[in-house]
């Protein structure tokens, strides 16, 4: 009965790591991808209104770095899951065979061989990925940390340049500033090299020592000693593919927001003329003053095509593609680029901006009113476009602002069933 269970009996090793359960771990990694893809969403969304109704300067730039971060920590989490679920497996082939390899079974013939290890069982594989797990987790962790410091970093610098740049030691003293704030970022990618330098050491030290606090390096810099000291070119490498990556998918994410061609869109030529007449280039031409205030690319979005929340995505909308009453409806989100070009320009209604066009025949005596969305601070004007009298089929509805082309799409009005 004894022989029986030793010969059954779990490595020592092996049970440490079965108490040591890791079906923790594996949820809130498993969470934490879950929330990071909401959080994306809700970040863009956010921004986005916030860019809207104040119209603050940088948050496309902030809405960048910090969708990179969220990229970052969303890899290091799936890498994680992956890696952990890959040991968990060896884990259990480990206890299904306890007794390890049993090399005299395995005997290829010439010129195939196996490397027989110093030991029969799943240790070193098991260690190893352990190992690789907290690896990626580090990785993705310290890529936010660095990024997130950067960006407060740039934000306290750029407050003093606003303050100093008005003297001409203030201006002397941000560029030195801005050249070390370059410098000290070499050294990160560099592991600290410079720091390593007799004489510069003492140069770089005053500026080094603030920009350690800005950037929140002090959180992570015991950590990035201990990697520095075993292994600086991978520490390297690692942090410039998460962050390459990161950047990728942060592009592919913003693609809706930006009006951006998606990195797989290799296509060269426009899909229909009408994209090509609101291509920016086109734009940059033809209406130019526009384009000088921010006013460009303008999208009538068809509001049964768009994803909620809808006002993140265009200016201008209607309804649908296909129109089947008497009654085209018209809504205009009232932006801070849009509010702005209301003052300059002396116009103290921001309905009194537009004028609306039907097969470029000008809508007279349109009444506005305004609208809210509930639940979030958008808001604009809104009409009803008595249609009944356009003809069957393809018709254009354009919007000009100072008799210049603003936004344009095109619907087709399903005569027969208006009238039904």
């Amino acid at each position: 009965m004894s022989s029986k269970n030793n010969h059954h009996k779990i490595p020592a090793w092996l049970q440490k790591i079965q108490d040591n359960s890791s079906e923790l771990e594996l949820l809130i990694s498993g969470g934490a991808i879950f929330a990071l893809f909401q959080l994306s969403n809700l970040a863009t969304h956010f921004f986005t209104e916030l860019q809207v109704n104040s119209g603050l300067s940088y948050l496309n730039e902030n809405l960048l770095v910090l969708q990179i971060v969220l990229k970052i920590l969303t890899i290091g989490f799936i890498l994680h899951l992956i890696l952990r679920g890959y040991w968990l497996s060896l884990v259990c082939l480990n206890y299904v065979f306890p007794n390890g390899i049993k090399w005299e079974k395995l005997q290829p013939k010439k010129p195939f061989t196996i490397q027989n290890d110093e030991r029969n069982d799943l240790y070193n594989e098991i260690v190893y990925a352990d190992k690789l797990c907290g690896m990626s987790m580090y990785i993705s962790v310290l890529c936010s940390i660095t990024i997130i410091g950067f960006l407060f970093a740039t934000a306290i610098l750029s407050v003093m340049e606003n303050i100093l740049d008005n003297s001409i030691i203030g201006g002397a003293i941000m560029g030195v500033m801005n050249v070390m704030f370059f410098v000290y970022y070499v050294d990160f990618f560099l592991s600290g090299l410079l720091r390593k330098i007799s004489f510069l050491s003492y140069l770089i030290f005053p500026f080094f020592f603030v920009l350690d606090w800005l950037t929140l390096r002090f959180i992570t810099q015991k950590s990035l000693l201990l990697f520095d000291s075993y292994n600086p070119v991978l520490k390297f490498f690692l942090i410039l593919i998460f962050v390459i990556t990161g950047l990728l998918m942060s592009v592919e994410e913003l693609t809706d927001k930006f009006k951006w061609r998606s990195i797989t869109d290799r296509k060269q030529t426009y899909t229909t003329s009408f994209q090509k007449n609101r291509s920016l280039d086109v734009v940059r031409e033809t209406q130019k003053s526009l384009y000088d205030a921010g006013l460009y690319n303008a999208e009538i979005a068809y509001k049964d095509e768009a994803s909620f929340p809808f006002y993140n995505k265009a200016t201008v909308f209607i309804e649908s593609k296909k129109i089947e009453s008497n009654f085209l409806e018209l809504e205009i989100v009232h932006n801070m680029i849009l509010d702005k070009y209301c003052v300059q320009n002396n116009i103290d209604v921001f309905s009194h901006l537009f004028e609306v066009k039907l097969n470029n025949s000008t809508y007279m005596g349109i009444d506005w009113f305004r609208w809210k969305q509930t639940g979030s601070n958008y808001s604009g004007i809104k009409t009803l476009l008595d249609i009944q009298n356009v003809k069957h089929g393809k018709n254009v509805v354009s919007i000009y602002i100072n008799g210049i082309l603003f936004a344009e799409t095109f619907f087709w009005f399903d005569k027969l069933k208006a009238q039904k």
